[in-house]
């Protein structure tokens, strides 16, 4: 009786081990492999989080101390900047530079100032000091390179001011458009230095002395001051058309409101510039 000869049985190949053993991997640790994954995303998120929070906390630089204060803006990121007001401040001067955007002034702020930027192309910086009585702030933008349509509000600023101090403003722009309502406060100065722009300017009465320098190239400039306040206006220009309601013209270039030489507080206003139209009304 012949005994059968025992089957050889081969080892399984390397690579079906390897099979065998990752699957049984992956469904014996499926559990950890989840929360391994659910981690790893979070943690991600956690980190691109991070990353938006400390580019948004570095829209502003804090405050240095209780007399100065400055801030930077974001390119695309609406900002606010506020200055504290205190009782002690008895004048301020508001220098501006500034192009490719619509900055507008209307209502009064119990600050100092305040101003609120939205913007698409610009970035804004500002900075403020108290100088004894005085407050000394700086507001400049910059831009990228891109056209802004500010006459579509790509780009703008709203400015607020405190009515208790004295105000001198000064205004270094390239192609902007500045809508300022200056009635309620103490203006002693303007100065304008203006590009191809629009330039509106509501004055309310003049402090004994009050000095206007504009001077532009192909802008639009129109002043509207009370009906009974004081004027002189000087205008030396080329190329500029002008319209000075109720003034009497006093020689080529000066202008005078009735009745200017016996007034107590005045306003002193001189135009110069070419391709311009300069406009004074009264109301």
């Amino acid at each position: 009786m012949n005994t059968p000869e025992p089957q050889k049985v081969s080892p399984p190949d390397s690579s079906e081990i390897k099979k065998v053993a990752g699957k049984s991997f992956v469904k014996r640790n499926a559990w950890l492999i989840v929360i391994v994954a659910v981690f790893a995303i979070v943690g991600i998120c956690g980190w691109l989080a991070y990353i938006r929070v400390k580019r948004v906390l570095k829209k502003y630089e804090s405050v240095v101390d209780a007399d100065t204060v400055k801030y930077r803006s974001l390119k695309a990121s609406n900002s606010v900047f506020v200055v504290p007001y205190s009782n002690t401040i008895k004048s301020s001067t508001l220098n501006i530079e500034g192009s490719s955007a619509v900055f507008k002034l209307r209502d009064e702020t119990s600050s100092l100032f305040s101003a609120d930027t939205k913007t698409k192309n610009n970035k804004y910086h500002f900075e403020g000091k108290k100088e004894g009585a005085a407050y000394v702030m700086n507001l400049s933008s910059q831009n990228d390179g891109k056209k802004s349509n500010f006459a579509q509000g790509d780009d703008s600023v709203r400015i607020r001011l405190n009515i208790n101090p004295e105000w001198g403003i000064n205004i270094k722009a390239g192609a902007a458009e500045f809508d300022f309502d200056l009635s309620k406060y103490k203006v002693k100065s303007i100065k304008l230095d203006g590009g191809a722009g629009s330039f509106i300017i509501k004055l309310g009465q003049p402090l004994a002395t009050t000095d206007i320098n504009i001077s532009t190239g192909a802008a639009e400039v129109k002043f509207t001051i009370p009906q009974n306040a004081a004027c002189h206006i000087t205008k030396s220009s080329a190329f500029s058309s002008n319209d000075f309601e109720g003034f009497i013209k006093k020689g080529d270039s000066d202008y005078e409101t009735p009745g200017f030489d016996a007034a107590k507080n005045k306003f002193y206003i001189h135009f110069s510039g070419a391709m311009s139209s300069f406009e004074v009304k009264r109301y």
